[in-house]
This record gives structure tokens, C-alpha cells and sequence, in this order.
């Protein structure tokens, strides 16, 4: 097991112009994101968790820990953020089973690095298409490797229904050894590797999304203590050892040029689902089960899928060498942030128009965080659910499902693998309908467990205010009848 003992540092309009920067400079920072997949806010130890993360403890202790740092409910929309610098619905999918139907922006991010001089590596999962026409190679990466897929067996590397899905370079491949030493392996050679141009890598780690099947010597250790999730947490045990891993050769690479890793989960932590169990109706049923202990998002409420806070605020730090100290920012930050603050870093001059902050400014403590900022956050399943936050202030409004004794009756006699169909048969999209409407407000910068709904304390007037803005968000969102506008609450 590593230990790791490290040094302090810590619709879409843009006009995009070279940097004046040679690429014969050292000016250029690398840049590796390291994006985990289900990481609940509770699942590490600098926040209290009981599963055993000292790698990435030690990291946090000694970075720029972003302790309000948002994301999307699901993977895929977090993806799309992060690529395109705007609000997934504006890419035609906020939907998590579905794969990626739209197209990425000529100046997405691989695509906008490239152009700057960057060598471009995706490595993990990729999760906006499941083969080599939609890949990464298609979208400005100059090399692939790892899932296609929204997931794949650590050992087997195939999805839930059979489908091989590993690849390099988007060519379907096969290799033994468990995606997480695999994943970290390739990241080395490029960390360690020899060249003239600064490097963006792309870490999508596959763990530790389901399915849970950890290596032999996590799971004897877990085996060994009292924690109900022992599954689950062989796997984040096992993330953590390779981040581990992998930050001992960064710092041995620090002589010739900066390097700046941002670290995120992409959603909060699954909790078990008829979701989730649909899945194990396959090859991943025949061999584990129905696996249903997972993460914890600690005091956090929700999970994955929801736009309460345990779905949409994960743990987020980052490591540079040219922050002054290590310290913790609490002003809201969101995935579509790191757009423009990335672009910037690399030495590009842009002027961009999308829901992102260039941060910057704030990771180097020139300006002071601020709440003065909206959020804006939308789920589809188990039913549809937005989310506004303005300020402090977060309004959540839930559509509930139609007709409830049939979806009962329906639930009651179809297999696992067709219950994704309720919601598709009853309506759970028609918000026409102003009585199927939950509407609650929360102030989570006093209460960010939001217990106390304070819609009575919020004035109609205020109310509006939000609905009128929450829907000026939906236009521009696909699907979801976006042509029908949220009504206000019934006037008290």
C-alpha cells in the first residue's frame, strides 16, 4: 500500500484566439483532471468517512480543497459540462441512460487544448459513445484509452448486457487486470513519458462505480473490520492507493514544467435503486448478485440522481505548486467553471458566455469567494426534479408521479429489468399539471443538510422570481417539455 508524503501547493458563445505563448516555453502548465465516478461527499476520510483514504487525505490536507464545489446528478451530464463549458440540457441529454445523441462544440475543451499546443489523453471512461465513430479520437483527444461505456466490469471490462467495451485509441481491445491499475498504469506512461509539448490528461476512473469487485487483499482487509459496505469500500481503498501511486511519479516530474491536477467526483454516491437493480438482470447479476450497500454522502441529503445536495456536491481539491498555501474555499463552484479556468491556465484568450466562472483568481486567492452566483440543475430519473440555487437560497421542485396505483400495479408485475418503463408509460414528464408539483426552499449555506424547507418564509413574490428564472433556464434545455413553463405555487 502507498503512503504518499507530499509537497504543499496547492448555448455555448466564445471568441477564442491563440495565446501569445510560444510552445517553446515552459509557460504551459500540464494539466491532468482526475475525474472519479460515484465518489459520495461522506466516502473520505477528510470529511469523515469511514472508509480508509489516506492517499487522497493527504493530497486534500495539502491543496486547495473546494468544500462547495457542484456537479450534475448523473455522469454523463457532468461529462458534457465539463467538455463544452455549458449546462448539459443545451447538448440535447441530461438523461443518464442515454447515450450521447448530440455533437460537442468545435471549441470543446480537447478540441480548444489542442489547438493551444497541448497533446491531448483520455484516460478511463469515456460515456459519449460506444464506439470508435463517437470516441474520443473524434473529439480533439490525440489518444484514447479505457471504457467506452457508462461502465464496465473492473476484471471483465464488459457492460452489464455482454458488450466488450476497453479500447485504445478507439479500437476495441483486450487486457487483463483490473481497470483501476490499468487506468493508472497508462496515466504514468504519459506522466513519465518524454515530449516537447505540455500534456492535458483526461482521468476518468471507472471506480467506484457498480459493479463492486475490488482486489483480493482490499477485500480481506475489509473483512477484518465492521463496515457494512465492505464491497464498496475495497473499491474507493483501492481508487485511493492508485491516486496514491500516481501522485509519487507527478512530483518526480516537476523540474521541467508545472503541473496542476484538479481532482472531482462526478456525482454523489450511488444509493440503491430500481436502477441500480435493473442492471444485475445481466452478466453482472450471474456473477455477484445484486450488490446494494454503496457510498455515503455523509450529512448531505440525496444520492445520485437527485438535486439535493448529496447528488450534485462531491469532494473537489486542487493541487498546483503555484498556489501560495494550502487553504479551503467555501464560495459555490460548479463543473462548468473549469471551461474557462482551464482554457485561461493554458494560455488562451477567450471571451466566453457560458454558465462558468474563470476561477482562477479565486484558486489564487487574488479575489475573495463570494456567494453571488446561480446554479442551475436538472434530473430525470427516478423522476423529473430541478434544482435553482441564487445565492444561499436553493429552490427544488419535484414533478410526482401520475397515477401512482398503476405505477404499483405496474412495478408489481415487471421484471427488474422493465421497470425503467414506468416512468415512460405514466406521464412523469407532463408538468401541466401544477398539483403533481413538490415545491421546497432551502437556505443551504446555514443548513446545507437541507432539514428545514423554508417555503413559508419565502415571500410569493420571491417565489415567482425564481420560477420565472428557473424556467428562462429550461428553454434552452432539451426534452423534458421545456415548452411548458414551471406555474407558480398556488398563491397562499
Amino acid at each position: 500500500m502507498y503512503r504518499l508524503f507530499i509537497l504543499p501547493i496547492a448555448s455555448l458563445i466564445f471568441i477564442f484566439t491563440s495565446p501569445s505563448l510560444s510552445s517553446e516555453t515552459n509557460d504551459q502548465p500540464n494539466i491532468i483532471f482526475i475525474l472519479v465516478d460515484d465518489l459520495g461527499w461522506g466516502d473520505v476520510g477528510y470529511h469523515g468517512g469511514d472508509i480508509y483514504t489516506p492517499n487522497i487525505d493527504s493530497i486534500a490536507q495539502k491543496s486547495i480543497k473546494l468544500e462547495r464545489h457542484y456537479v450534475h446528478p448523473y455522469c454523463l451530464p457532468t461529462r458534457l459540462a465539463f467538455f463544452t463549458g455549458d449546462y448539459p440540457g443545451r447538448t440535447n441529454n441530461s438523461k443518464p441512460v442515454d447515450q450521447f445523441t448530440g455533437n460537442l462544440p468545435e471549441r470543446s475543451l480537447p478540441r480548444s487544448l489542442s489547438s493551444l499546443g497541448y497533446e491531448t489523453f483520455i484516460v478511463g471512461k469515456w460515456h459519449l459513445g460506444n464506439d470508435k465513430s463517437r470516441g474520443p479520437l473524434q473529439y480533439g483527444f490525440s489518444h484514447s484509452y479505457g471504457a467506452f461505456d457508462a461502465h464496465a466490469d473492473p476484471y471483465f471490462h464488459d457492460t452489464a448486457s455482454g458488450q466488450h467495451v476497453w479500447h485504445r485509441n478507439d479500437i476495441i481491445t483486450k487486457e487483463e487486470g483490473h481497470a483501476t491499475d490499468l487506468l493508472t498504469d497508462e496515466a504514468l506512461r504519459v506522466v513519465t513519458g518524454k515530449r516537447h509539448n505540455p500534456y492535458f490528461l483526461y482521468l476518468a476512473y471507472t471506480a467506484p462505480h457498480w459493479p463492486l469487485d475490488a482486489p483480493q487483499n482490499w477485500k480481506e482487509f475489509y473483512a477484518q473490520t465492521n463496515i457494512k459496505n465492505a464491497d464498496y469500500a475495497s473499491m474507493v481503498s483501492h481508487l485511493d492507493e492508485n491516486i496514491g501511486r500516481l501522485f509519487v511519479r507527478i512530483q518526480e516530474t516537476q523540474n521541467e514544467r508545472d503541473t496542476i491536477v484538479i481532482f472531482s467526483s462526478d456525482n454523489g454516491a450511488e444509493a440503491r435503486s430500481a436502477y441500480t437493480d435493473n442492471v444485475y438482470d445481466g452478466v453482472y447479476g450471474k456473477r455477484y448478485g445484486v450488490q446494494t450497500a454503496f457510498g455515503s454522502n455523509g450529512l448531505l441529503k440525496g444520492a445520485k440522481g437527485s438535486v439535493y445536495e448529496g447528488g450534485v456536491r462531491v469532494p473537489a481539491f486542487v493541487w498546483w505548486e503555484g498556489l501560495e498555501k494550502p487553504r479551503t474555499i467555501n464560495t459555490p463552484l460548479q463543473i462548468e467553471d473549469w471551461f474557462p479556468t482551464i482554457l485561461d491556465i493554458a494560455g488562451a484568450s477567450i471571451q466566453y458566455h457560458g454558465p462558468g466562472k474563470n476561477i482562477r483568481d479565486i484558486l489564487t486567492g487574488v479575489v475573495s469567494s463570494s456567494w453571488n452566483r446561480e446554479f442551475y440543475t436538472r434530473s430525470t430519473w427516478p423522476h423529473p426534479m430541478w434544482a435553482l440555487r441564487d445565492g444561499p437560497l436553493k429552490m427544488v421542485v419535484s414533478l410526482k408521479p401520475n397515477k401512482p396505483w398503476l405505477q404499483s400495479l405496474a412495478k408489481a408485475v415487471l421484471p427488474k429489468s422493465q421497470e425503467w418503463r414506468i416512468n415512460k408509460w405514466f406521464g412523469n414528464y407532463d408538468i401541466a399539471d401544477s398539483s403533481r408539483l413538490k415545491f421546497e426552499f432551502y437556505n443551504v449555506q446555514l443548513d446545507p443538510s437541507e432539514e428545514n424547507d423554508i417555503s413559508e418564509a419565502v415571500s410569493y413574490d420571491q417565489k415567482q422570481k425564481f420560477i420565472t428564472k428557473l424556467n428562462a433556464y429550461r428553454s434552452g434545455d432539451t426534452n423534458l417539455n421545456t415548452e411548458l413553463c414551471i406555474p407558480a405555487p398556488p398563491v397562499p
